[in-house]
């Protein structure tokens, strides 16, 4: 969703290219420093119980991503710049507060990382392995589908359904579901 709502969400706060590189990446800087410790978690408790906990988070997460991103600050920044008929004051639009955005941002890649370990656990617990090998195509196929999917349809959610916010809620509450 946020590869797609990044443009409105940018031009409404008035994003810099380090802000936006920053809100895109640090999903998966959660994602990465999760991934070994779910990992580890799903190799000693129930992977339908972890893969349900991280949906039910990353889901929490998506639904808060707008309420964050409500928190971020625009201050004008004024300045001047010198011409020959003297200085003539600009100013500028910059977002501050945005920390509360990247720390949603970061849960959502930290709860979305129990998904490879659980499945991958799920699999080897209840597909035989003649099947495996279908299974693991299948489910991975799955993901990818989801994607497109998603970047499809994600445009007429913006457009039809509430703009970029909608697009989180929409998405938040029906992963909860």
């Amino acid at each position: 969703a946020m590869s797609v709502a990044i443009l409105p969400l940018s031009t409404e706060y008035h994003l810099t290219d380090s802000v936006k590189g920053a809100i895109s990446s640090v999903f998966s800087v959660g994602y990465g420093l999760s991934i070994i410790p779910c990992g580890l978690l799903v190799a000693n408790a129930s992977p339908r119980i972890i893969m349900a906990c991280g949906v039910f988070l990353w889901s929490i997460a998506t639904f808060g991503t707008p309420i964050a991103a409500s928190l971020i600050e625009m201050v004008e920044s004024g300045g001047g710049i010198l011409s020959d008929e003297g200085a003539v004051s600009t100013s500028v639009l910059i977002a501050t507060n945005i920390v509360p955005l990247l720390f949603i941002r970061s849960i959502m890649g930290a709860a979305e990382s129990v998904v490879l370990p659980a499945t991958q656990r799920i699999l080897s617990n209840w597909i035989p392995a003649s099947k495996k090998s279908t299974a693991v195509a299948i489910l991975f196929s799955g993901f990818q589908a989801g994607t497109v999917c998603a970047y499809l349809v994600s445009p007429w959610v913006i457009d039809n359904l509430g703009g970029w916010r909608g697009l989180f809620y929409i998405y938040g509450f029906l992963g909860a579901l």
